[in-house]
């Protein structure tokens, strides 16, 4: 019996040590695990507590705060942030404890503030190589599968100015197969993703010192991107833009409703250029309020590439297979121009469709030409169909443009005909055709107008009308006129040499414009005719 209990009593105190001794394992485990898991967020990151769960594999870190100085030439490049907690799962303590590096399924940022305030002068090697390594330890150190980032908030300022540069709010990102790119020190942040979504629910950028731009709910999925409710709105009213500048300048206003784009890809070249590409990108609801005030003195002359070649010259490349808008106004809006009030011209209900819109030269090799097909209502009544033709290859910035404009009542042509031509009409347009091809010096084409009961008006320059033009005018116009006010035809030439220090537009309404004062004032003379491309031609007073 005595032997019994003895036998007993071994077990018990074996059972009892076994026990002291798993707690003492797991209480030192705990320890260096405490000591160690922080050491993967670095030194910079701080926090209020830690939360450990070893059998779960599970931490939790409490109000982390990270603080990131740079300064080189006073050059300082700063960043700030902080979080709720950061929390990271399914991990192995004995991976960490055998090779110092931990592999996790998920880390994850709740409610993280992130405040950068960049350099007064560009960020030099020395501070994208302090941030770029300080990213590049932390993921190195923790390998991890999903990445997530929920409630966050973005801020983006310049040193020594309070105005904002960037701003995000309600960001959330979550991001699988994180792949952390050990070729460079020089990008900020070098990380890639196998899969990824991003959601921001506001967004605010500074757009150069002239405007803002403000969206709602962007959302990139993978390869698939769309933003709402965009709007770049000028800083300054009318009167202060024109003030603020010593030369004429265009201020535009631009909303649209929605921005979407499928199968986009981007991608940093060896000299960090930006390449991006879309296979489909839609427009919808936009809007676009241009104006322009003479008043300042023009300035000095200077070559204005057209389309093709403002193609060309952006600072990235890009393809876009397809480009639609959708839905859209357009308007245009000059002062002073003959006229003491602004000319002004819309296009409502505007549809396009782009083909093939990209400056990268391996894919201007396979296809040179870029497609623009536009259907719009000019001036809210005629239907107005345009196809515009761009050679991007062409070293000259070669097009061609035809189009028809539909039936409507002449006078509402002379918002933009008699400001900058200094002739008036009435009458009924049935229809208009045009086709002209151009370059970078000239346009060369045919309009054809039908019209009933045309009649003009011809003003000098102080607006005074000249009866003597107006009466031979329209002679000679009515002679063209069928009886019984049926259709009247008339052809006019297209001959315009372009102004070197005017733009792709510019150059197409006043190719249109020589030819409507062909049609209406017979006795006029196109003075191109007589003017040569092999000087530049410029205006400098319009």
């Amino acid at each position: 019996m005595p032997k019994a209990i003895s036998l007993s009593t071994k077990r018990i105190f074996l059972i009892l040590g076994v026990l002291v001794l798993l707690s003492g394992i797991a209480f030192l485990v705990e320890a260096i695990a405490k000591r160690e898991l922080p050491k993967l967020l670095g030194e910079q990151v701080t926090y209020e507590s830690v939360t450990l769960s070893i059998l779960n594999g599970e931490i939790t870190f409490t109000k982390p705060r990270v603080q990131v100085d740079s300064a080189e030439n006073q050059a300082n490049l700063n960043i700030r942030s902080e979080a709720r907690q950061i929390s990271i799962h399914g991990f192995s303590l004995w991976n960490l404890l055998l090779s110092q590096k931990i592999k996790v399924e998920k880390l994850s940022i709740d409610s993280l503030l992130l405040g950068i305030v960049l350099p007064t002068l560009q960020a030099s090697r020395t501070e994208k190589k302090e941030i770029n390594l300080f990213v590049r330890d932390l993921f190195n150190r923790i390998e991890v599968e999903h990445f997530e980032i929920s409630a966050g908030t973005l801020v983006v300022r310049k040193k020594g100015s309070f105005d904002t540069l960037l701003a995000m709010k309600k960001v959330h990102l979550s991001a699988f197969g994180i792949f952390v790119d050990t070729s460079t020190v020089h990008n900020i942040f070098p990380l890639d993703f196998d899969q990824s979504e991003t959601k921001v629910s506001q967004l605010y950028v500074k757009a150069g010192e002239d405007y803002t731009l403000s969206a709602e709910n962007l959302h990139i999925r993978d390869t698939s991107f769309s933003i709402e409710n965009i709007h770049l709105r000028p800083v300054d009213s009318r009167s202060t833009f024109v003030q603020k500048h010593p030369y004429e300048k265009v201020r535009v206003e631009l909303l649209a409703q929605k921005l979407s784009a499928e199968k986009l890809l981007w991608d940093f070249m060896e000299d960090r250029t930006l390449k991006v590409r879309a296979e489909s990108t839609l427009l919808e609801a936009l809007q676009i309020n241009v104006f322009k005030d003479k008043t300042p003195p023009a300035p000095p002359p200077e070559t204005k590439p057209l389309l093709a070649g403002l193609l060309r010259d952006l600072s990235f490349i890009f393809t876009l297979d397809t480009l639609r808008l959708k839905n859209s106004y357009i308007q245009y809006e000059q002062l002073p121009v003959v006229f003491p009030h602004a000319g002004k011209l819309f296009f409502d209900k505007v549809y396009m469709s782009g083909y093939h819109l990209t400056n990268d030269p391996e894919e201007i090799q396979k296809q040179a030409i870029t497609t623009l097909d536009i259907q719009s209502d000019f001036m809210g009544k005629g239907a107005l169909k345009t196809t515009i033709l761009l050679d991007m290859g062409s070293d000259r910035q070669e097009f061609s443009v035809s189009g028809t404009l539909g039936a409507m009542p002449i006078t509402f042509i002379n918002q933009t005909l008699a400001p900058l031509t200094g002739v008036e009409a009435s009458g009924q347009l049935h229809g208009m055709t045009f086709d002209f091809r151009g370059d970078e010096y000239s346009a060369k084409g045919k309009m054809i107008m039908e019209y009933s009961d045309l009649k003009v008006k011809v003003y000098d320059q102080n607006r005074d009308k000249v009866w003597l033009k107006s009466i031979f005018g329209n002679m000679i116009l009515n002679s063209n006129n069928h009886p019984d006010d049926t259709m009247g035809y008339q052809e006019g030439e297209i001959y315009f040499v372009r102004y070197q220090n005017k733009g792709f537009f510019n150059m197409l309404w006043n190719s249109l414009r020589v030819a409507l004062m062909d049609v209406t004032m017979p006795f006029h003379t196109n003075p191109d005719y007589s003017t040569t491309t092999a000087a530049p031609k410029y205006l400098l007073d319009d």
